[in-house]
């Protein structure tokens, strides 16, 4: 289940270094693409949709909870729900790149070290995303 926990983690993060901009100038193609891949990722598997609810939850709770959310506590709590152990030497290579490319991205984007509110409200509303693409199952 780590590894559905990363793979969701990733999609999330993933999915918001285009930026907040993109996502609301295209609000629609990012839910559809977002939804897509969850409900590809589930694979009609009941389980998997119910953790996946769970997940998504966590990450909603977790950025609305946090007073001042920064790049690197956010990478930093990104890389420290991952299950390394579990994972073969090239999705670890593939999950680590993908994390510098995110860290990176979001700094250039976000110049102060903390993230604006507007950030969590997408983390939050791309965790709906997939919450509702879970539920479909």
């Amino acid at each position: 289940m780590r590894a559905l926990k990363t793979l969701l983690i990733v999609l999330v993060l993933s999915s918001l270094v285009a930026g907040c901009a993109t996502i609301s100038e295209n609000e629609n193609t990012a839910r559809v693409t977002v939804m897509y891949a969850t409900i590809k990722v589930i694979d009609e598997d009941q389980a998997k949709a119910d953790r996946i609810v769970e997940i998504a939850e966590e990450v909603k709770e977790y950025a609305s909870n946090v007073e001042q959310l920064t790049v690197d506590l956010l990478i930093s709590e990104t890389r420290a729900q991952i299950d390394w152990s579990k994972l073969d030497a090239a999705d670890r290579l593939l999950v680590d790149t993908l994390l510098v490319e995110l860290e990176t991205r979001l700094k250039e984007r976000f110049d102060g070290a903390e993230v604006p509110e507007e950030l969590a409200l997408t983390v939050e509303k791309v965790a709906d995303w997939v919450i509702n693409a879970a539920l479909m199952i």
